[in-house]
């Protein structure tokens, strides 16, 4: 069962351990890996999402103690990372380049693991990302970079050259001016501060002015500096160790061409694999936390129900708040959420019809209720209103149960109109997530209503 849970493929999202689903890659199989493991800086939130599945699988994997000696500890997340760092050299290809990103706490020891998987020779760069943000006054220097160890498996590596942005490095401007009946042409020399404080109109109509820019290609040094995401950040997701695509974009771009696999084992919110399918590169995403997977496939548009290995439970859905329950019914089956907390008019997401040549002709709205009370005759005569404006064939309601009045409601509109509206219960769905071949009646239903209903 495992091994088909986690076989390989392209532009695919594993909920799971790395190390249990990496063994069953093949050798050689990825172009492109970078990974953002754990900092062993002591902090949950260097290593988790805050769910239980990660919490117990990081609990399992360290097995830290209260009264272990920091050798000890640090032996532990060594073995931790040679395990996983092992099986990343055996899948990339001999043509790939692996970035590790790490920061104080342990990359010099990282450092010497890496030189002893890959090789010493195959170390190519200590890239440092430089940035800056606010810290409190200490007694030693502010630290504002992380490093990220770049090495290739071969000296066949693929590296396209990345350039810094043109640069006006210095403007000639030949003025031409009277002296008596004579033109006396001078050669005025200015950097871009000291040009751009110029009149420029009255420079350049004097027809015997003459401005030539000095423009230079520079490439891209190992110090990057990057703006980390402040709150306030378009992509900005709230996971806690979140990095900024314009990082991954540079690492991608660097050593990667569009087609190839980019993976990225500890995939976090997404950064990587958002970034790749961007650039046009195929992607696998590895996590062992549901709700950051769950966070992912909403970042990147990827079906819930298609990652592998994804699992959760009762308990941790009556803690989501009420969008983040609703994103995950509607991608659960198949559904695109709306894409903000919203009024939404009685339509919480939509879900196609399967095969449509026409899908969003074919949408069909999607209403979802967390409260324990369920789906009531009301939240069905809501959506059937929608259905009828829209035009149409039926609707889905998601909630924990239904009542028999909103049942014999569904009933009646269908023998009366042919609409069809179906209710799937959040039981089935986690059933269906944590149990893949079990058969779920509402969600067979519905993968027939979609089927029925195409162009």
């Amino acid at each position: 069962m495992i091994e088909k849970l986690y076989q390989f493929k392209p532009d695919i999202l594993y909920c799971g351990d790395n190390l249990d689903v990496l063994q069953f890659f093949p050798d050689e199989c990825v172009d492109l890996i970078y990974i953002d493991p754990p900092f062993f800086s002591g902090k949950n939130y260097d290593i988790v999402f805050g769910d239980e599945w990660a919490l117990q699988a990081f609990d399992d994997t360290f097995k830290l103690e209260k009264d272990d000696e920091e050798s000890t500890k640090m032996e532990k997340y060594l073995n931790f990372m040679e395990v996983r760092i092992r099986e990343l050299h055996r899948v990339l290809k001999s043509t790939g380049s692996f970035y590790l990103h790490c920061d104080y706490h342990a990359s010099h020891y990282l450092k010497v693991l890496c030189d002893k998987i890959f090789g010493y020779n195959n170390f190519l760069n200590e890239i440092v990302w430089n940035y800056n943000r606010w810290t409190n006054v200490s007694k030693n220097f502010q630290r504002m970079h992380d490093i990220i160890l770049f090495y290739s498996k071969t000296s066949n590596n693929i590296f396209n050259v990345l350039t810094k942005d043109k640069i006006q490095d210095k403007i000639y401007h030949t003025n031409t001016v009277k002296d008596g009946n004579k033109r006396i042409s001078q050669l005025l020399v200015y950097n871009k501060e000291k040009f751009n404080k110029l009149d420029k109109k009255e420079v350049l109509l004097n027809k015997y002015d003459k401005v030539v820019y000095v423009e230079k290609k520079i490439a891209l040094d190992d110090v990057w500096n990057i703006p980390i995401l402040n709150s306030q950040a378009k992509e900005r997701l709230g996971y806690p160790t979140q990095k900024p695509e314009s990082l991954l974009e540079r690492i991608i771009k660097a050593s990667s061409n569009e087609g190839d696999i980019v993976l990225d084992c500890f995939a976090g919110c997404g950064t990587t694999l958002a970034v790749a399918k961007r650039l046009n590169r195929h992607f696998i995403g590895i996590d062992v936390s549901p709700i950051g997977c769950n966070l992912v496939a909403e970042r990147i548009d990827y079906p819930v129900q298609k990652i592998m290995g994804y699992k959760t439970s009762i308990e941790k859905l009556e803690e989501m708040d009420w969008y983040a329950f609703q994103c995950w019914a509607i991608r659960s089956i198949g559904g695109r959420p709306n894409p903000k907390k919203t009024v939404d008019g009685g339509i919480d997401g939509k879900i196609s019809a399967i095969q449509s040549t026409n899908k969003f002709d074919q949408d069909i709205p999607i209403e979802v209720k967390q409260g324990k009370n369920g789906i009531s005759r009301p939240t069905v005569q809501k959506l059937h209103s929608v259905i009828i404006t829209e035009k149409k064939k039926g609707g889905v309601v998601i909630g924990w149960k239904i009542s028999n009045e909103a049942l014999k409601y569904i009933k009646d509109i269908k023998n009366e109109s042919g609409i069809e509206i179906i209710f799937v219960s959040i039981d089935e769905i986690v059933n269906g997530l944590n149990k893949p071949k079990k058969g779920l009646k509402s969600m067979t239903t519905l993968e027939k209503f979609l089927h029925k209903n195409i162009d």
